[in-house]
């Protein structure tokens, strides 16, 4: 892999994640959903949807 495309690659990655925890916030915001089912949506652990709210109210 070159290192354009290793940049590439790698802000993609970066993008696809603000957009994952934009989502997450919005879903939970809504309060039409707990975290598990959150969790199950995007196909995370509850872990990170937990750690991605607390991050919000900081």
């Amino acid at each position: 892999m070159e290192i354009r495309e290793m940049v590439l690659d790698k802000a993609e990655k970066k993008g696809a994640e603000k957009a994952t925890v934009s989502f997450i916030k919005s879903l939970w915001e809504t309060g039409n959903y707990t975290v598990s089912q959150i969790a199950s949506l995007v196909k995370v652990s509850e872990a990170f949807i937990q750690n991605t709210i607390a991050s919000k109210h900081k």
